[in-house]
């Protein structure tokens, strides 16, 4: 059997595509709020224990740590483009001043 024919069964038994995901507005404002600062919300998303929260986020590794970990290097990721995006923003703000 190929590879391709093996990917092609294990994808048509696969339901991961089935599970309802968690609003993205949710995520972003965990982005938005580490981004900005916002040490009380960022603690309070901690002491709810969202992150470990399974529900409503896709599956990335069916291995429970390795998908643990994938999330989070997306969640540092976007992070981290979030706050080169207001870095840049205000860097041209700034700049705009002395035009």
């Amino acid at each position: 059997m190929t590879y391709q024919n093996e990917w092609l069964i294990l994808e048509a038994e696969d339901e991961i595509d089935e599970i309802e995901h968690r609003e993205p507005t949710e995520e972003f404002r965990f982005y938005h709020a580490v981004a900005h600062g916002d040490v009380d919300a960022v603690r309070k998303n901690c002491e709810q224990g969202m992150f470990v929260k399974t529900e409503g986020v896709g599956i990335l590794s069916k291995n429970p740590v390795t998908n643990l970990k994938y999330h989070f290097v997306i969640t540092t990721a976007m992070i981290t483009r979030l706050c080169r995006h207001f870095v840049d923003r205000m860097v041209w703000n700034w700049s705009r001043h002395f035009d």
